[in-house]
C-alpha cells in the first residue's frame, strides 16, 4: 500500500491512516506498535526510528511526525511490522513538503504575506497592467448607445431597426390576412412596422419593413 500526502515544510504534522490485515483483503484495527516498526527516510538519507509511534485511533492510526522530521523535500515513511509472524501487511506513506525554499514545492500555496509583499514591491508592474486595461476599457466606453444602435447587422438593416421588427411581430398588433397583406404594427400602434404580402397559398411573396423618420 503506498499513499501520498502534502505537508507543510518544517511544522509538526499528524498523518492518518489504515492497515490491512496480512492478507490485504481487510482492515487490521487492533495493531500495537513496537519500536522500529516506523523508520523515516528523508531526501534519500539514511533511515532511522520515528520519534513517535503510531495510535491506534479506532478502525485507523495517527502518527505525529516532529517539526525537525519534516524538515525535507521528500519524506517516506515505512510500516513493517518486527513480530514474527507478521500482524499487518508492510505499507509505505510518501510526503511532500511545501510553502519553504528548501521544500519539493516552495510556493505553493501562495502564502497571503508574500503576496502582500509582491504587491508592494511590484506596484509598477501593476500600474502598468491597470493602465493598459484602462485603455482597453476607454477604448470600448468610446462606442456610444448611438453607435451601437446604428451599426448595421445586414446591409441596409442597423440593429435598431432589427430590433424593431422582431418586438413588432412578437408583441405588437397584427391585422390585415384576407387580403393576403399581413401588417404588423409598431408597439405604439402608430405604423405597419412590417407589411407581408402572400399568395394564395400563403407563400411570401413581398416584405416590407417601415423604419423611424
Amino acid at each position: 500500500m503506498n499513499n501520498q500526502f502534502l505537508r507543510k515544510y518544517g511544522i509538526e504534522t499528524v498523518v492518518n491512516f489504515s492497515m490491512f490485515q496480512i492478507d490485504g483483503v481487510d482492515f487490521k484495527s487492533d495493531a500495537v506498535y513496537s519500536s522500529g516498526d516506523v523508520k523515516i527516510m528523508k531526501d534519500e538519507s539514511n533511515e532511522a526510528n520515528t520519534s513517535n509511534g503510531f495510535v491506534d485511533e479506532g478502525q485507523g492510526y495517527s502518527l505525529i511526525l516532529t517539526a525537525s522530521e519534516m524538515q525535507a523535500k521528500r519524506i517516506v515513511l515505512y510500516f513493517v511490522d518486527q513480530t514474527s509472524p507478521k500482524a499487518w501487511l508492510d505499507f509505505s506513506i510518501i510526503i511532500e513538503t511545501y510553502g519553504n525554499v528548501n521544500a519539493m514545492h516552495p510556493n505553493f500555496p501562495v502564502d497571503v504575506e508574500s503576496v502582500k509583499g509582491n504587491a508592494v514591491t511590484n506596484i509598477n508592474d501593476f500600474k502598468a497592467d491597470v493602465s493598459n486595461l484602462d485603455v482597453a476599457v476607454s477604448t470600448r466606453s468610446s462606442h456610444s448607445t448611438s453607435d451601437i444602435m446604428a451599426s448595421v447587422i445586414e446591409t441596409g438593416f442597423d440593429f435598431k431597426t432589427c430590433i424593431q421588427v422582431l418586438v413588432a411581430i412578437m408583441a405588437g398588433k397584427t391585422n390585415g390576412g384576407g387580403t393576403g397583406i399581413y401588417n404588423f404594427r409598431n408597439l405604439l400602434d402608430t405604423l405597419n412596422r412590417v407589411q407581408i404580402t402572400v399568395d394564395e397559398n400563403k407563400n411570401r411573396i413581398t416584405v416590407i419593413i417601415t423604419k423611424d423618420t
